[in-house]
């Protein structure tokens, strides 16, 4: 198979709780923060009609650097297995927030040059079941020849 680049972020949601204290708690840096009930900006600040329906919270997994990371560096299946061993010390405050209403998820940015592969064990998908946490994928291929390229 063909090596890959990856982008991870820790995904929190709920239905109305404020989740910067959590994402403090995981030692996760946000990138993103918002309240239900809060007004909804841009990214630059400016006001938008209506209000936020729930809470959202993001962070970078990777802070490290700007760039994706290779699966010739670090397959994502070792990578995401370290995160999971991480979060595990919180595993009770995980499950309260799963038994409160909230949904947690790894969301992985894949990027391909050509085919590619993985596989993800059963013991790494039941690491993440136990914590409660979703393993969302938005998969890039290349660009088609001559419109730019790839994402990083």
């Amino acid at each position: 198979m063909h090596p890959y680049r990856y982008r991870v972020s820790l995904s929190l949601s709920h239905p109305d709780a404020d989740l910067r204290e959590l994402g403090e708690v995981l030692e996760v840096r946000p990138t993103r923060a918002v309240k239900a009930g809060d007004r909804r900006i841009t990214p630059k600040g400016t006001l938008l009609p209506g209000a936020y329906r729930e809470s959202s919270w993001g962070g970078d997994l990777s802070p490290e650097t700007d760039d994706a990371r290779t699966s010739d560096d670090e397959p994502l299946e070792t990578f995401l297995e370290a995160q999971l061993d991480r979060l595990s010390q919180h595993s009770g405050r995980l499950r309260a927030f799963h038994d409160d209403g909230g949904r947690a998820m790894f969301f992985i940015g894949l990027f391909c040059d050509a085919n590619t592969g993985l596989v993800l064990s059963p013991a790494l998908m039941a690491k993440a079941a136990a914590l409660g946490i979703g393993l969302g994928f938005d998969i890039y291929p290349p660009d088609p020849p001559g419109t730019g390229d790839t994402p990083a």
